[in-house]
């Protein structure tokens, strides 16, 4: 199992002494962290085993959260851009430091895109605008705005995704 730290989705922060604790369960092997504080990687490998996997859960902040320790994330824009958060990935997993910091700027402006209404909206409009899912929102969740579409067309058209 890997832990979920996300707040804004579960309205609990797991505090580093939390998942230290439970990195000693033999079904934890890590955590998707996205608290909102890169640093807290930092936190978290001081106080874990070497093998329990730090995992960003912020796709804005996964360089920044890599320099502290994270090994690779759990990504939203990897749904719609797979092979450039994988390409990103690896620049930053071998240590290519101006690769992963050039794709993570052309990658920041879909990062944003994707948060502009309520996530999972504006992924699951891009997928579909990519012919890769039908129309995919149910209520309690509305279409995305024809505005941020616009945007977020724009956004992805920048990058030949669109």
């Amino acid at each position: 199992m890997v832990l979920y730290n996300v707040p804004p989705r579960t309205a609990y922060d797991m505090q580093a002494a939390t998942v230290a604790r439970l990195s000693a369960v033999d079904s934890i092997v890590g955590i998707k962290e996205a608290c909102g504080d890169p640093s807290r990687v930092a936190e978290l490998k001081a106080l874990v085993p070497g093998d329990f996997v730090l995992l960003s859960g912020e796709d804005a902040q996964t360089l920044t959260m890599a320099g502290y320790g994270a090994v690779g994330a759990i990504s939203v824009t990897a749904n719609v851009l797979p092979a450039a958060m994988a390409e990103f990935c690896q620049a930053f997993i071998d240590g290519d430091d101006d690769q992963a910091g050039a794709l993570d700027a052309k990658l920041q402006p879909i990062h944003e895109a994707l948060f502009m209404e309520t996530s999972p909206i504006p992924t699951k409009w891009v997928l579909n605008a990519m012919g890769r899912i039908d129309v995919g929102i149910r209520l309690p969740l509305v279409e995305l705005t024809e505005p941020v579409q616009a945007e977020v067309r724009r956004r992805l058209e920048t990058l030949g995704a669109l």
